[in-house]
């Protein structure tokens, strides 16, 4: 699984520095809207906020693999109850459950634009 969450970390990174590059460029480059109205802003700090959260998504992710990896290093290839554990994080789904609410609250935001 290493080599498919190489190519999904750098999918993530590449869209999301894409998005704020191209949202910030639309602010100064579209008419009629400023990068200080409230809804940019608030788009703004939503992203930063879903980037930070979906980091700390990823590395509670990462410690199942990480384990793995150290118990197939060690030799031990059966079953074990704390790679189960940490596979099952709630943690986990919880940091990815609020990364998903602020991502669509960014899209609530650039649809709606509450008070442009």
């Amino acid at each position: 699984m290493a080599s498919v969450v190489k190519v999904g970390n750098a999918a993530v990174g590449i869209g999301a520095g894409g998005t704020i590059v191209l949202g910030i460029w639309l602010a100064f480059s579209v008419g009629g809207y400023d990068i200080w109205d409230g809804w940019i802003v608030a788009a703004i700090v939503l992203w930063v906020i879903s980037a930070a959260i979906g980091r700390r998504t990823g590395a509670a992710y990462m410690q199942g693999m990480s384990k793995a990896q150290e118990l197939q290093t060690a030799g031990q290839t059966g079953s074990s109850a704390e790679l189960l554990a940490l596979n099952q994080t709630s943690r986990g789904v919880l940091l990815h459950f609020l990364t998903s609410v602020a991502v669509l609250l960014i899209l609530i935001d650039m649809i709606w634009k509450p008070g442009a």
